[in-house]
């Protein structure tokens, strides 16, 4: 059995990477719409809050798994999936014209910058999820 204040901590970790999770999709939300914005400034912004917010789930994720919380583990899972897919479907629904999108994904191939190792990475963690659901 998980101890309390692991659990309270985790959980309450878990409630601040939903709630960027909704600032995330907001930003997604605007780049793809019509908006007027500066979208070289806003697409680096996002990248950076993106990758650090993928790093903080794998985080929880590993460190509920560690706490045998079950349920944070498959919050944090679907939650570290979805944005994993929207960072691939934006950058997959506007190239970045004049840029060859393999050879820079495969210079940066290591973390969670790298769209083979985030895909991966979320794969990963979903059969572990699954696992827990039985």
């Amino acid at each position: 059995m998980p101890r309390p204040d692991n659990q309270i901590t985790l959980g309450a970790r878990l409630i601040s990477i939903k709630a960027r999770e909704f600032v995330l999709r907001d930003e997604f939300r605007l780049l793809n719409s019509n908006a007027k914005i500066d979208e070289t400034i806003l697409i680096v912004q996002l990248n950076q809050l993106t990758i650090s917010f993928l790093e903080d789930c794998q985080d929880l994720i590993i460190q509920a798994k560690g706490g045998s919380l079950s349920r944070i583990v498959i919050t944090a899972t679907l939650t570290f999936a979805k944005i994993s897919e929207l960072v691939g479907w934006y950058h997959r629904t506007h190239p970045v014209p004049g840029k060859d999108e393999t050879r820079l994904e495969r210079r940066k191939s290591t973390g969670l910058e790298s769209r083979d190792n985030r895909r991966n990475t979320a794969r990963e963690f979903l059969a572990d999820a699954f696992h827990l659901c039985d």
